[in-house]
């Protein structure tokens, strides 16, 4: 959730389901301190999915019908409820509707991981000076009149361990890091000199360069069990320079257990 172009988000893969339980989640975000006189701009990057923890997790969009392996859910939704407080204690509410608008991200979901296209995300759709372009829709309108209460519980995952290689080396031009067994998490690398649209695949996911003299790939919505990355070109170009790689793990925060 992004207010003003801040990460008004608190956790990573929030609401975390334990055991892949279904039914309605909802979050409580506090946004006061991040709004402003005059015009303000909510965003929310939603990955519709019911997330083990592991293999993986369905990707991506601000609206998206999903699944993920083995875990098809079929078509989801998420409704916005924004509540004020007036100075006389008043409580009023503000729910999706039609100008509100949707787009899909940058990125889709495979049987391998994640597929992310660097080139067509626009770094300022978060804020007001975006220019909407016909790809962005209406939302339904949301006929809550309240906000919904939680059916399951809100336990936010934070990253709690960095997994870094234990050894890294090239074969066949292409970068191979070794991780210690039981490394399971995010991956994140940071890639050197990259060509801007230049296609490399991660552990058989595609990542389309911005052409960055730093950029990162990092799997946002999937975590992985693994103790080697292989890094290859997908267009047959020389790779560009990996200066770091790193396995982040994530675990469910009990002490942030959230009550509505």
């Amino acid at each position: 959730v992004y207010v003003n172009g801040r990460n008004a988000t608190t956790a990573t893969l929030w609401p975390y389901r334990p055991n892949n339980m279904q039914g309605v989640a909802s979050q409580d975000i506090d946004i006061t301190c991040l709004l402003s006189y005059g015009r303000n701009v909510i965003s929310i990057w939603y990955a519709p999915c019911l997330q083990p923890f592991h293999p993986s997790s369905s990707f991506l969009g601000n609206t998206f019908t999903a699944s993920s392996q083995g875990y098809h859910i079929g078509d989801c939704q998420i409704s916005v409820c924004i509540t004020t407080v007036t100075e006389g204690k008043e409580q009023r509410f503000c729910n999706t509707e039609r100008d509100w608008l949707c787009s899909i991200a940058a990125g889709k979901m495979t049987r391998k991981g994640e597929d992310y296209d660097a080139m067509a995300y626009q770094q300022d759709w978060k804020s007001f000076i975006y220019a909407v372009t016909p790809l962005w829709i209406g939302a339904e309108k949301s006929m809550l009149s309240h906000p919904i209460l939680n059916d399951i519980p809100d336990i936010p995952l934070r990253a709690r361990k960095i997994f870094e290689p234990i050894s890294v080396y090239e074969s066949n031009d292409n970068p191979r890091c070794y991780f210690p067994l039981g490394a399971e998490g995010q991956i994140r690398l940071t890639i050197r000199g990259a060509r801007k649209g230049q296609e490399i695949d991660v552990n058989g996911m595609r990542y389309r360069c911005i052409g960055k003299m730093d950029e990162q790939f990092f799997t946002r919505f999937t975590t992985v069990k693994t103790d080697s990355i292989i890094i290859t070109s997908r267009d047959g170009t020389k790779l560009p320079e990996l200066a770091d790689a790193e396995i982040i793990m994530l675990k469910p925060d009990e002490s942030a257990r959230i009550g509505f």
